[in-house]
């Protein structure tokens, strides 16, 4: 009596068990170092003709750093859609 009270016992309890419950998380995805770094910024000479070029190539690199952070955005974008 023991022994089927006992296999009875196992089969029921066994029957109670679920699937595993798996918790993924996503790790952050971070541009290169070199699109974030600062673009210099020179006033050349003192001349109002030398800053307003040195502001010019600040802002040129700016704007070269933000296109290659939308390129490397484009580039990551398809990796993510399979992921899902």
């Amino acid at each position: 009596m023991r022994v089927w009270a006992c296999s009875c016992l196992t089969v029921l309890l066994s029957a109670c068990a679920s699937d595993p419950i798996v918790v993924t998380e996503q790790v952050p995805l971070l541009p290169p170092t070199a699109y974030l770094e600062t673009c210099p910024v020179s006033l050349g000479d003192g001349s109002l003709g030398a800053a307003l070029v040195g502001l010019r190539e600040t802002v040129e690199c700016d704007r070269a750093d933000k296109a290659a952070l939308r390129a490397w955005v484009d580039e990551q974008a398809p990796a993510d859609d399979e992921s899902r």
